[in-house]
């Protein structure tokens, strides 16, 4: 699935991964990468339900809840991405694009003091990382 994924093949992605639940139902990881997949291909509502099974699965898994900040910020509903964006930029040291979404997310807000935080955080860690 990760190869499709890369070619943005996403609709073979999502059968590949389709197949893969048909074994294995409740994999958190599984039901994860589909909620991505189907983000990427505009089906929002359809990821956003299937990234909260994958977060009941196995609750607090970061990249379930970096994946559900990135669906719920496109589909505007800034309160609940919020919520989720700082379960991850919690953890110790986020990267830097996480700070970026949580800056989208807080000027979707319109909290643009909270933005230019994030932003400024974002700015630092990618110095950091480069040296």
């Amino acid at each position: 699935a990760d190869a499709y994924h890369e070619a943005q093949e996403y609709e073979i992605e999502g059968q590949v991964l389709h197949e893969a639940l048909d074994h294995f139902p409740d994999d958190p990881t599984m039901l994860m990468r589909l909620g991505r997949c189907l983000t990427c291909q505009d089906r929002i509502d359809e990821a956003i339900e299937i990234l909260y099974k994958a977060d009941i699965k196995k609750e607090g898994q970061l990249r379930v809840h970096r994946e559900l900040a990135n669906a719920l910020f496109l589909t505007c509903d800034h309160t609940r991405a919020e919520r989720f964006i700082r379960m991850v930029l919690s953890r110790p040291e986020p990267d830097m694009d996480d700070w970026i979404l949580g800056g989208h997310i807080a000027l979707q807000d319109q909290d643009i003091p909270l933005a230019v935080e994030r932003y400024k955080k974002a700015n630092d860690t990618a110095y950091a990382y480069n040296g």
